[in-house]
């Protein structure tokens, strides 16, 4: 294997595992479990293009459990490396 298809198998290795967390997120804040979404996040995860700390995100977890009444279902959730949408 060249290095170019090792570099594309590892990103396309970090995109699957990435759509796994954010699956994982989606599924824990539709449980009600907002330690579990804000677990699903890396420490320095980038939220709207803004970098936002694990209390940050618990306080927005907080607020959509506690205000939106539907439930997260995604059509599809995309990746791009270290991104996800």
């Amino acid at each position: 294997m060249t290095a170019i298809e090792t570099e594309t198998s590892n990103a396309t290795d970090t995109s699957a595992e990435n759509v796994a967390l954010a699956t994982a997120a989606m599924e824990a804040l539709n449980r009600g479990d907002i330690e579990g979404a804000v677990a699903a996040f890396a420490p320095g995860a980038i939220n709207h293009g803004r970098p936002a700390t694990p209390e940050q995100f618990r306080w927005i977890f907080t607020d959509i459990c506690h205000n939106l009444a539907e439930r997260f279902t995604p059509d599809e959730v995309l990746a791009a490396g270290d991104r996800v949408a």
